[in-house]
């Protein structure tokens, strides 16, 4: 239940805003691509933001991947924006804070964060902590194929998965780069400023 409180019970609430925020990763391209058009087709947002850098310089940066994927199933050039330094989830927001201030002259955002639902949690938090306070910010998690919150715990590599993003959780903490922030137990989670 712990477990299943902490890493999976961030559901979309459905709620507009003005960018898809898309955390990289080399392994979940399909699946958080898959949501982030899904949001898009919706007209959640008008714009992508995707951020994510690589740690291999023979390997394309991860935002960069999903915006060529993105345009190859119809998605506008002019209607995605990316921040390809960074390699970490707390260099995803601090980067990309700085790029979305610049552009936007400082105003209110409201950012739908992508990720993988077991990443959500630290994401978020993180998202929390390092946007600006007149930023809103809502999770839309993007299920793995392979880590689902009701089959997760049968396969070793999901378990172990499970408990690599528990320590990287703790060490965002430890670091202080996370917000302090109540997970409730019956609602999606949005950080509404209403």
């Amino acid at each position: 239940m712990l477990l299943d409180t902490l890493f999976f019970q961030n559901q979309d609430t459905g709620e507009p805003g003005d960018f898809i925020f898309v955390f990289g990763s080399r392994r979940g391209f399909r699946y958080r691509c898959r949501k982030a058009l899904e949001l898009y087709c919706e007209k959640r947002a008008p714009t992508f933001f995707l951020s994510g850098g690589t740690r291999d310089p023979a390997l394309p940066a991860e935002a960069a991947v999903f915006r060529r994927g993105l345009m190859r199933l119809g998605v506008p050039e002019l209607d995605i924006l990316t921040e390809e330094l960074s390699q970490t989830t707390p260099e995803n927001v601090k980067n990309s804070a700085a790029i979305l201030t610049r552009i936007t002259g400082g105003r209110p955002l409201k950012l739908l964060l992508v990720t993988a639902e077991f990443h959500m949690t630290r994401a978020f938090l993180t998202a929390r902590a390092g946007f600006p306070e007149n930023y809103n910010l809502v999770a839309c998690p993007a299920t793995s194929p392979r880590f689902r919150r009701d089959t997760w715990f049968r396969h070793p590599h999901s378990r172990q998965r499970l408990a690599q993003e528990l320590q990287s959780l703790a060490y965002c903490v430890d670091k202080g780069w996370t917000a302090d922030w109540e997970l409730g137990l019956d609602d999606g989670v949005s950080d509404r400023q209403d």
